[in-house]
């Protein structure tokens, strides 16, 4: 879940595509060398390319992406609500 956040604050700089390949790619490397994603992360010049240390460190902290729910609820029953739906 917090590789899903921090690829989408990548892809507010970069195609969503690119973002995800970079998050899998350290991903990867975390597993292979036996070492914390959020390490691999700050090491990795593509991420640091766009994001700093306390962006990576707030993409990862599970607070950060599930203190969003209320909005995305609100924004998806918005969306529901302007094609026609009923609440």
């Amino acid at each position: 879940m917090m590789a899903e956040n921090l690829a989408h604050r990548l892809s507010q700089h970069i195609s969503r595509s690119a973002a995800n390949d970079i998050v899998r790619r350290c991903s990867l490397e975390a597993v292979e060398h036996h070492v914390a994603f959020g390490h691999v992360l700050q090491q990795d010049a593509d991420v640091r390319r766009h994001l700093t240390e306390q962006q990576i460190v707030d993409a990862l902290e599970p607070a950060e992406y599930l203190g969003s729910i209320d909005e995305l609820i609100q924004r998806a029953q918005d969306a529901h609500r302007s094609v026609g739906g009923q609440s």
